[in-house]
């Protein structure tokens, strides 16, 4: 499985989170990275990731052998409990927190991750002010410099639906992004930014798509401190699509988003019940409910409110018989609207 086919997997959130201030560690982003890939824009609510201990730690590049992974695997969760996002404008700040719960059950050997409802607005109400940033490209970086400067300049080169090859940040701003604006070292040293935007854009431009370029910007006076830099875009020739993700392999990364993205569930259930019930039977169907008034969406939610039913029931006394039949029965019932 190469990168080119895993970068469908994305995550969709309004700009001004991605613009806005946090500290979180480089693991602690990919585990948030994996539960908002979860979602899609027509995802009513945040579904609980779960994925097994073992697969997540050695997906974070953690020991596995031993045993000891556990306890690190709980300090990472405590610590993102801690994480906040911080989001200032014109009119207002606000801040909350990332995660809300993090649960790990012995039993099963499952981590289960709750994303905070704080988030809904930024990455469910989803309108033109958004972008879709692929995960792998995330998942390749190692620094969580690296990381926020990434997620920051692919938004705002997106912005107003333009892809642009060249934009200009100014220094207070990509301070706050990468969460060092009130530390004395940077606030008196504009170089060791510079330095720090420096050593992220080189490891970025080893394992990213796009290659970036910066230019320093001063005032025209001699000795005037750093006020923004500029950004330039271009294609990476060197970058192929066959590179390996650091201390995991690209089918343990596929298994952990296929287990939890409702694309794929919801393809689960179409292929059922394409395979279950006659082409020449369901299109009469399907263009019944089109002349009833649901829409390609409202479908799909009842796609997914049956899909969730079938797995739910799957584990009971009572599994579903007949999936394709119940599929049809929830759409005809409106449920999930």
């Amino acid at each position: 499985m190469t990168i080119t086919e895993l970068s469908k997997y994305k995550a969709d959130q309004k700009n001004n989170l991605a613009y806005g201030s946090n500290d979180m560690t480089g693991r602690e982003k990919l585990i948030y990275y994996l539960a908002v890939v979860n979602l899609t824009r027509y995802s009513e609510n945040f579904p609980v990731l779960r994925v097994s201990a073992k697969d997540l730690a050695e997906f974070l590049g953690l020991e596995t052998t031993g045993g000891s992974y556990y306890r690190q695997l709980k300090a990472i969760c405590r610590r993102l409990l801690t994480r906040v996002a911080e989001i200032e404008d014109d009119e207002q700040w606000r801040c909350f927190q990332f995660v809300s719960r993090c649960t790990y059950e012995r039993a099963e050997g499952i981590v289960e991750i709750q994303l905070h409802d704080d988030l809904k607005p930024f990455l469910l109400e989803l309108d033109g002010n958004f972008a879709s940033i692929p995960y792998v490209e995330i998942a390749l970086l190692d620094s969580p410099h690296a990381m926020a400067i990434y997620e920051f300049l692919y938004h705002v080169r997106r912005e107003n639906g333009t892809l642009r090859h060249k934009i200009i940040i100014d220094i207070e701003r990509i301070m706050r992004k990468l969460g060092i604006h009130k530390k004395k070292t940077y606030q008196k040293d504009s170089n060791a930014v510079t330095r720090l935007i420096e050593r992220s854009l080189k490891e970025i431009n080893q394992v990213a798509p796009v290659k970036i370029e910066m230019e320093v910007l001063k005032a025209r006076r001699r000795g005037s401190p750093i006020s923004a830099y500029e950004f330039t875009f271009d294609t990476n020739e060197q970058w192929t699509g066959e590179r390996k993700l650091p201390a995991v392999t690209e089918q343990m990364m596929l298994a952990l988003l296929e287990t939890n993205s409702p694309n794929a569930a919801k393809k689960i259930v179409k292929d059922t019940v394409n395979q279950t019930v006659d082409s020449e039977k369901l299109g009469p169907i399907y263009d019944k409910w089109i002349k009833e008034g649901l829409t390609p969406d409202k479908i799909d939610k009842c796609y997914r409110w049956a899909n969730a039913e079938i797995r739910r029931r799957s584990k009971s006394e009572k599994p579903v018989k007949d999936p394709a039949a119940y599929t049809i029965w929830a759409v005809n019932e409106r449920k999930g609207l």
